[in-house]
């Protein structure tokens, strides 16, 4: 993510397919190649990007479904 926050790209998201998470990095320091915000959102949580408002998108729906477990 340090690439993106030194190119001064505003918001970079990230997924954990296996943690199934998304980190949201904001706020780039182009300088140093930092985030001033790094929040990570569990599944059951939501995320408004930057660029887009008025839309609130559920971190489940970006990831793979669960497997069911067959007995």
């Amino acid at each position: 993510p340090s690439t993106y926050a030194a190119a001064g790209i505003p918001e970079h998201w990230v997924l954990d397919l296996p943690g199934r998470t998304r980190t949201v990095f904001r706020d780039p320091d182009t300088e140093a190649g930092t985030w001033g915000s790094r929040n990570t959102l569990s599944e059951t949580q939501t995320v408004t990007p930057q660029s887009a408002p008025n839309v609130l998108l559920r971190v489940v729906d970006l990831l793979p479904p669960l497997e069911k477990k067959e007995n």
